[in-house]
């Protein structure tokens, strides 16, 4: 049995850390399937990443006044990545704020 690092979301908010699932597309450093050790996974190309941070509202100083408040926001960021076939090169575009809302 291989240890998996979970697929997970960080919303900073009340909540904390959240797990949403583990997909066992990461594989711990050492694994027999590690791309960057050049495993079995190295020929397949890396997934498509997208990250939510979500951020409450919140007043910015110790009296809570309408000038002090900085409403709730949720951006999302977006990567992808190209790898030749010799593994030997990656490329990455990566976007942050692809909604274009703050």
């Amino acid at each position: 049995m291989t240890a998996r690092r979970p697929f997970s979301l960080l919303c900073r908010d009340q909540i904390g850390y959240v797990e949403v699932l583990d997909c066992g597309c990461v594989n711990p450093v050492g694994s027999a399937n590690n791309p960057a050790d050049g495993g079995i996974a190295s020929s397949r190309p890396p997934p498509p990443r997208v990250d939510v941070p979500c951020q409450s509202g919140l007043y910015a100083a110790a009296r809570n006044e309408n000038t002090n408040y900085v409403p709730a926001h949720t951006l999302v960021n977006g990567r992808l990545t190209w790898r030749n076939p010799g593994s030997e090169l990656d490329v990455s575009l990566q976007v942050t704020n692809l909604m274009d809302k703050y």
